[in-house]
């Protein structure tokens, strides 16, 4: 049952919002009732929810964003709804448990392959014929035409969802090429076809953070296959920009300051760090700065039309909106996972390819979704979210398979 509800909460994140949350529900209900039949059969000391090794952090994080509600007492807003958004953290402690029992191994590489090869065709194909099958396809962008927006038919979610996985099979592919494993074709596969259809995605953010994820992996699995990939990147940014006609435009909007959204995004960070100094320690409250954007825009001079929703930036989102001192649990929390990768990477063999393929997909990941915030504000997007439970997951689960992290915790 745990294996069946892991895999469903694994495929749907490539699909559905809607799966994504049942099958997180589903899993998190499962290792639930696998727990009590353990206790019941192995005694009180069985320990299912495992410390991630910086557990301390979180209720500080969830009490910096109660307490600006309460300095913030004429808001509005459900802040009990606020607060239920960290339901994440039940299923990224589910998702850990669920690994540690079943200890996956490379037999997941070929299935998972096969599921996500057949999304980003599938998201090729609705992006070259226009129409989507199962949905009305829509123009996602006036300025810039078809976007691939995947299953969600949104391209900047579809980017920042597929952008994390895409590293993960390509911290794979570095291993099982340095091995000539057979298996190695099939996740070549992946990478690229998982590449091109991020590419067809226009979302630049993106291609900047998985750009230095990969850098990131193949500089820390060689120099050698860090020079490689930087000289291979610079050839296919060259050859996509004097192919797709789409991907120029999207670059010469990125260079003329006078093109509508891109110039938005300077008021839209201006006016944050302006509501950041109202209450800089603890902010004005978690996701509570769209209220005060047209205030602010109009003390700052920003046009009529600009748009009022997040910071576009993850850092001056929770700067804003948690203070100094959310924004540092935040990063904190980040490096901590980044720490305990390394770490990890420094235990694995050289000789167990999947497992260091997965410590250094992983971190490419983290470093892809960490970079990413500084144009989007990534982590506020639920299907995004699910994503980085994953990787994260993966992470502990190897610190516990490499003793980084002890059950003693």
């Amino acid at each position: 049952m745990l294996k069946w509800t892991s895999i469903l909460f694994a495929m749907s994140l490539l699909i559905s919002q809607t799966a994504m949350d049942v099958t997180a529900s589903l899993l998190v209900f499962t290792v639930l009732w696998m727990g009590w039949k353990w206790r019941s059969s192995q005694g009180a000391s069985h320990r299912v929810i495992n410390s991630i090794g910086f557990d301390w952090l979180l209720p500080i994080w969830i009490a910096v964003v109660a307490l600006g509600f309460v300095l913030n007492w004429n808001s509005e807003s459900a802040w009990a709804f606020r607060l239920l958004e960290f339901k994440w953290l039940i299923c990224l402690y589910g998702l850990i448990a669920a690994l540690k029992y079943l200890h996956p191994n490379e037999a997941v590489v070929r299935p998972a392959v096969a599921v996500f090869i057949g999304c980003c065709l599938y998201s090729i194909l609705v992006f070259y014929i226009g129409v989507d099958p199962f949905r009305q396809y829509e123009e996602l962008s006036a300025l810039v035409g078809r976007r691939a927006g995947g299953p969600f038919s949104d391209p900047m979610t579809f980017a920042h969802v597929y952008g994390p996985v895409l590293m993960i099979f390509t911290g794979l592919l570095l291993t099982y090429l340095r091995w000539k494993d057979p298996i190695r074709w099939w996740v070549l596969a992946a990478a690229v076809i998982g590449l091109w259809a991020v590419a067809l995605s226009g979302t630049r953010g993106v291609w900047i953070s998985v750009s230095v994820g990969l850098l990131a992996m193949a500089f820390l699995f060689s120099v050698r296959w860090g020079l490689a990939v930087l000289l291979a990147g610079m050839i296919f940014m060259g050859l996509t920009y004097a192919t797709f006609p789409s991907v120029r435009e999207r670059i010469s909007i990125t260079m003329d300051r006078q093109k509508g959204y891109d110039s938005e995004r300077l008021y839209i960070w201006q006016a944050h760090l302006e509501i950041f100094k109202r209450r800089p320690l603890l902010g004005v409250g978690y996701g509570e700065t769209k209220k005060l954007l047209p205030e602010v825009y109009q003390q700052i001079g920003a046009p009529e039309n600009t748009l009022q929703g997040h910071a576009h930036n993850q850092y001056l989102y929770f700067l804003a909106g948690t203070g100094v001192v959310g924004l540092t649990v935040y990063i904190g929390f980040l490096f901590a996972l980044l720490f305990l990768n390394w770490k990890i990477l420094k235990s694995v063999s050289s000789r167990n390819i999947f497992h260091q393929g997965l410590a250094l997909g992983t971190m490419g990941s983290q470093v892809a979704f960490a970079v990413g915030g500084l144009t989007e504000c990534n982590f506020e997007h639920s299907k995004v979210k699910y994503a980085m439970i994953i990787v994260w997951a993966i992470v502990i689960w190897l610190a516990y398979e490499y003793r980084v992290l002890k059950e003693n915790l």
